[in-house]
């Protein structure tokens, strides 16, 4: 064997090996795609079911929580499907103070937790008189809003502070309402049908007469009538 067929062996080999080693075997090329795809379709899915919402909440609800919510008396929150609003439903509140709105939530709270023995604060979150949004219910527990465990599983709970059968909405209130409503809708694929009034799962007030008319011309731009 002459020295140029030498030098083109070895260059052949050489460029099979490359071959080899960029080229995974059927099986194992398979199995990977698969992986793939199935840690796609777990992340695309919890993405859409109780991952972080779409806003980040001016009030955290370490600015205003006791720490003593009992965790492990909690359900797990499972793909969101729908989002209830309500109302305080005591009396009107007339202030926006940071403060006097964190007192005002922790009442509730602690009135869920020895009234109503829940394990935490019924709802997810809270839009006081500004329109600013506070983080109550970790989003990744299933509320106590909606009357039973299986109207609050899947189910977002937004609470309105204030008693909107005695008061009006504010402006800031409103828009801030619906921009988490919107940004809900898409964040997890949903239709306005998916949107609730309290009463819609039970005999109650709950949220006020001012909401509930808000509410039917929020239906009626959304659709169009």
């Amino acid at each position: 064997m002459t020295p140029y067929e030498i030098l083109l062996k070895q260059r052949r080999l050489a460029e099979r090996r490359a071959r080899g080693r960029r080229r995974l075997p059927w099986p194992v090329s398979i199995t990977l795609l698969a992986a793939v795809l199935l840690l796609g379709g777990l992340l695309t899915w919890r993405s859409h079911s109780t991952s972080a919402p779409p806003f980040v909440p001016q009030h955290p609800r370490s600015a205003w929580a006791a720490p003593n919510a009992d965790i492990g008396a909690m359900a797990p929150m499972t793909q969101i499907t729908r989002i209830t609003i309500h109302h305080e439903g005591s009396e009107p509140v007339d202030f926006v103070d940071a403060a006097r709105t964190a007192k005002r939530i922790e009442t509730i709270r602690r009135y869920h937790r020895t009234q109503r023995g829940w394990a935490d604060i019924g709802y997810h979150y809270i839009i006081d008189r500004g329109g600013a949004v506070w983080e109550a219910r970790d989003l990744d527990k299933r509320g106590a809003h909606a009357g039973s465990p299986e109207t609050n599983a899947g189910n977002l709970g937004v609470m309105i502070l204030g008693n909107y059968d005695r008061q009006e909405l504010t402006e800031q209130q409103v828009e801030r309402l619906e921009e988490l409503l919107d940004g809900w809708l898409t964040a997890y694929h949903l239709g306005i049908d998916a949107v609730h009034l309290h009463s819609d799962f039970k005999q109650t007030d709950c949220p006020g007469e001012a909401i509930r008319r808000w509410f039917a011309r929020w239906r009626e731009r959304k659709l169009g009538t």
